[in-house]
């Protein structure tokens, strides 16, 4: 398989994809729940407006996750192990998270906080998240000293809007030598940055998109922000701001 076809960097043209028939998920973002400025509510008007969906993965919690469930939105959740080692997980069935979340993860969480580490390796979660209906993503791999990490995910994080050229081209080539299916997202933190990169595919339900993914009968296209840190603070302040005086 030539991942060149399938991965690009590049803006991705929404409405030119919907008009085509793909749909379009940025399959990494972050809500109020965890370290994210967004509302359920502003998020779900904001993807009305770009006709697109999200998969919510916040840091070690489902709450928004399960609270808003719709026909475009991918219930998940981003898993840092003891080591610091993130795994993305997106579920078929909200229900499945939940039972996920509860048994295998919250009663080996280190504190109360989202950033908190689950107190297990990752290929112990990953093993356990077998017993699910769900796909398991090496979030950002390019920041790990050692890719061979990843070895035991359905799939490979190839575009982080939040990680750098060299990091995400360093996953492309890792998920295409060991011939991973792979998925995109903006690692998005407030609604100005939803979007920025997406994986898509032809798909009529969110079943079959997982689906497509499992089978890399599925696309990515998106760019890296253009902004640091700071940067990023200062737009989740701006959003926090807008939903205090709504």
């Amino acid at each position: 398989m030539d991942y060149s076809e399938n991965i690009k960097f590049s803006k991705p043209n929404l409405p030119k994809l919907i008009s085509n028939g793909y749909k379009c998920i940025d399959m990494h973002y972050h809500t109020m729940y965890s370290d994210g400025s967004t509302k359920l509510s502003t998020l779900k008007k904001r993807l009305d407006q770009l006709k697109i969906g999200v998969a919510i993965t916040d840091h070690n919690e489902v709450k928004g996750a399960l609270v808003l469930q719709h026909e475009n939105i991918i219930a998940g959740i981003e898993v840092k192990d003891k080591n610091g080692i993130d795994v993305l997980f997106y579920f078929y069935n909200a229900s499945e998270l939940k039972e996920f979340f509860i048994k295998e993860l919250i009663k080996h969480k280190k504190g109360n906080r989202f950033m908190s580490r689950i107190l297990k390796d990752h290929r112990e979660i990953i093993e356990s998240s077998k017993r699910y209906n769900c796909i398991s993503s090496f979030a950002h791999p390019g920041k790990y000293k050692n890719p061979a990490e990843s070895e035991l995910t359905d799939c490979i994080e190839v575009i982080n809007s939040g990680s750098t050229r060299q990091r995400n081209l360093s996953a492309i080539k890792y998920a295409e030598k060991n011939q991973k299916s792979f998925t995109a997202g903006s690692d998005s933190h407030s609604t100005f940055e939803i979007g920025k990169s997406i994986t898509y595919s032809k798909a009529d339900n969110l079943d079959e998109f997982l689906d497509n993914i499992k089978k890399k009968k599925n696309y990515c296209t998106g760019t890296e922000l253009k902004y640091g840190f700071k940067q990023r603070l200062f737009f989740n302040g701006i959003e926090r701001i807008q939903n205090l005086i709504k």
